[in-house]
């Protein structure tokens, strides 16, 4: 599914180069949500959008406005029905919860499916193995919840993605030595034209920005788990039906797990200090049984982006460069814009 993905990335830093043209301060926060819807629109529906391009901005604000209106606390009244919700959740089969636009993004997965199986079409990506798992589905897996996937593929691996990038850069602007160690990389292992998502597995010091970026700015802010049978962890008695509530971006900054977690260091990361990183304390992807099913592909297309973008652009830090997190919002780690400056490389 990823071949698709470098097309749409050397798309995209053609339309940061001719935007750079004009004025070389970028906020790349609308762009790295265009180009991972687009990449996703692609990959998993076998649909063109055009969002990282500027287009198709009525797709976009509907897939934005699912966030907003899932997630997003607004008022009071708002977080309580969201506690309301959290400690009885068996409300939701009554109540519903997602909005219009969510439903859409579901009618079109299964749209998509439809049309292929009239047609007999055969491609091979996420919409394929959907068709492919609704053949020997049964009870209690219906065939709602299957096409519901496909809402659940553009909410979780959208804007999260996006985020994680919008972040990178600010990261990687402000740490100009951590920007030359990643190019040094590239050129040393792959050089600067001939990127794919074959040959990047090479790129380990990239990969360790991400995952310390990741460590920073997790998407996700926290996980939720409902235990299924009583138990006793670490001498503390759980039993059946309590909802345990772990905190990602508390943890991340806890300084026994990490040592001196606010200064960004990919080093961590590195695989010569993989004993050092405690297991399950980093966490953004979840862990154990229901670990993000997205997580490989997720890492795989921000490397193949941030490769390419790094081959091509060299990024500055400016005044305006920051991120700021958006308050309010519940569940994910959300901020307005990710500003910095390009230039492109000899």
């Amino acid at each position: 599914m990823l071949h698709p993905v470098e097309s749409i990335a050397d798309s995209t830093l053609d339309f940061i180069a001719q935007k750079a043209q004009d004025n070389p301060e970028i906020d790349f926060r609308p762009i790295m949500q265009g180009f991972t819807l687009d990449s996703i629109t692609k990959v998993a529906f076998g649909i063109d959008t055009n969002c990282r391009l500027g287009e198709d901005v009525d797709f976009l604000k509907m897939v934005q406005s699912i966030v907003e209106d899932s997630v997003v606390i607004k008022s009071y009244p708002i977080a309580i029905m969201w506690t309301v919700l959290f400690h009885f959740p068996e409300i939701l089969k009554h109540a519903g919860f997602w909005p219009e636009a969510a439903m859409k993004i579901k009618k079109m997965t299964k749209d998509v499916m439809d049309e292929r199986d009239e047609k007999n079409i055969k491609v091979g990506d996420f919409v394929d193995r959907l068709r492919d798992f609704k053949k020997v589905a049964t009870l209690p897996i219906t065939e709602g919840m299957i096409e519901a996937q496909g809402m659940i593929f553009v909410l979780a691996g959208f804007d999260t993605t996006a985020n994680t990038l919008g972040s990178l850069i600010y990261k990687v602007a402000t740490h100009p030595e951590v920007q030359d160690k990643i190019y040094e990389e590239i050129i040393d292992n792959i050089g600067s034209d001939d990127i794919t998502h074959e040959n990047i597995a090479s790129l380990e010091y990239l990969e360790a920005c991400i995952m310390e970026n990741l460590r920073q700015c997790p998407p996700a802010l926290e996980h939720d788990r409902t235990c299924i049978k009583d138990c006793v962890v670490n001498g503390i008695k759980i039993s059946k039906g309590v909802r345990i509530q772990m905190p990602i971006y508390a943890g991340h900054y806890d300084s026994e797990f990490f040592p001196e977690p606010e200064k960004y260091q990919p080093q961590r990361f590195l695989k010569e200090n993989a004993d050092s990183i405690i297991p399950y304390t980093w966490r953004p992807f979840g862990s154990g049984n229901r670990v993000c099913i997205g997580q490989r592909f997720a890492m795989m297309e921000m490397k193949i982006f941030f490769a390419k973008f790094m081959a091509k652009f060299k990024l500055i830090s400016t005044e305006k460069s920051g991120i700021n997190p958006v308050k309010g919002t519940f569940g994910l780690f959300q901020y307005p814009e990710s500003i910095a400056k390009v230039e492109l490389r000899n």
